[in-house]
């Protein structure tokens, strides 16, 4: 019996040795994700520098809302679940769904719901749950930032309509027909990129139709809706605040503003070849201010959004991953001790 418990002792692992690999891990990939984060963002060092020019209290202020709208947003991906009738607590999904998120700069398409899906079920969600509350989660999303985009945009439809009179007929027509030549070229001159989106099309309606035999809380399906509603609206309204400080004198309309915001969210969303809708996502959202604004600072005002938006999601991710560091070395004090 002595014996036997000496083997079980000497081949028990250890669990120091896991944290630390584990530690290891988590900071390496950390790093990877600043990386690609910060490579991604190297093109707007110039248009950067203008955030130097808002006062740092309402820097600080504006950075501290827009930490505050990444926590929450994330909260609702915990209402999912449970419409779905899993049991994670609002903790766990809160820091699956921040680091899973943070993956999605990864080269690769998969890391971001892919390590979503698996952390789900190693909390207890079934395989089918996990993976279907990332497409009701994607639907309510996409449903929410629509009906923010038509309420602002509609509001404001003729001072759009007014705009686009003004421009050139030769800028109109260009634009279109670089818009048309890159989707022709894109569609015919990569296969592989088209058979990667049409699988991901594919992919969302399987798992549309699975997420259709669930046994799901509907009422509890509109309650997050509504939450990730009230989200784009208070998107909005930071981005308004940005607006505000960077473009004192400007009489932007905060419902344009929060208009604005939602459609090029849905645009940089669609655009496939972003990672993040990067560059995409900046690109219409200054085309649009620049009903009210001149062009160079609608520019510097979009950049500025998302650079503030990307450093709240480092700083979401930073402290979550030290956060459960430091459960886990605590835990593993706590095995050693007995």
């Amino acid at each position: 019996m002595e014996f036997s418990e000496k083997v079980i002792m000497k081949t028990k692992p250890d669990p120091n040795r896991k944290n630390v690999f584990l530690m290891l891990a988590k900071v390496t990939v950390a790093i990877a994700i600043c990386y690609f984060i910060c490579s991604a963002t190297s093109a707007y060092s110039t248009e950067i520098r203008s955030l130097a020019n808002i006062n740092l209290f309402a820097l600080a202020s504006i950075l501290t809302l827009t930490i505050v709208y990444r926590v929450a947003n994330a909260n609702g991906w915990s209402i999912v679940l449970k419409a779905l009738g899993q049991n994670i607590s609002s903790g766990n999904a809160l820091r699956i769904w921040i680091t899973s998120e943070a993956c999605r700069w990864l080269p690769g398409s998969v890391w971001s719901y892919g390590s979503r899906a698996v952390q789900a079920r190693n909390h207890g969600a079934s395989a089918l749950a996990a993976g279907s509350s990332l497409v009701l989660e994607l639907l309510l999303t996409i449903a929410a930032w629509t009906i923010t985009a038509g309420i602002g945009v509609y509001a404001f439809r003729s001072e759009f309509a007014g705009f686009l009179q003004t421009l050139p007929l030769q800028t109109i027509g260009c634009v279109t027909v670089a818009v048309v030549v890159t989707t022709v070229a894109v569609a015919f001159g990569s296969r592989r990129i088209c058979r990667k989106i049409t699988s991901k099309i594919k992919r969302l309606g399987e798992r549309f139709q699975l997420l259709l035999t669930l046994k799901t809380d509907w009422r509890m399906a509109a309650a997050a809706g509504l939450y990730y509603f009230a989200m784009c609206l208070f998107n909005g309204i930071v981005c308004s605040l940005v607006v505000n400080a960077m473009a004192p004198n400007a009489d932007v309309p905060v419902l344009a503003v929060i208009g604005i915001n939602a459609t090029a969210w849905l645009i940089g969303f669609f655009a496939f070849l972003a990672p993040g809708g990067l560059v995409v996502r900046e690109g219409a959202l200054a085309a649009m201010l620049a009903v009210w604004l001149p062009a160079d600072q609608a520019l510097a005002i979009a950049i500025a959004w998302r650079v503030l938006q990307i450093g709240a999601e480092i700083a979401c991710m930073l402290a979550t991953w030290a956060l459960t560091s430091y459960k886990h070395a605590a835990h593993a004090r706590v095995l050693s001790t007995n």
